[in-house]
């Protein structure tokens, strides 16, 4: 399972294997496994509402990828460009 799928299944924005530098909200284990929750430091995106937008109102990497793919209008959505201009 790869960190996308990982994020689906767990309904988390993101997923990781090394110690999180984010304020630590709690842990659990299970078997041999500990999992940690963190809180996120990026900003929600409105389409998917995962937090790994890089700013407030834009889309994330991910559906900013397929807004363009698909030739949907994204003049509604900023993109991750404009918000860095």
């Amino acid at each position: 399972m790869n960190a996308t799928d990982a994020e689906d299944w767990f309904v988390v924005s993101g997923v990781f294997e090394d110690q999180v530098e984010e304020e630590i909200l709690g842990s659990f284990k299970v078997d041999a496994d500990t999992f940690t929750v963190a809180k996120a430091t990026a900003y929600k995106c409105p389409r998917c509402w995962k937090f790994q937008s890089k700013k407030e109102e834009c889309a994330c990497k991910r559906c900013e990828e397929v807004i363009v793919s698909t030739g949907l209008d994204s003049s509604k959505t900023q993109t991750d460009e404009k918000a860095l201009a």
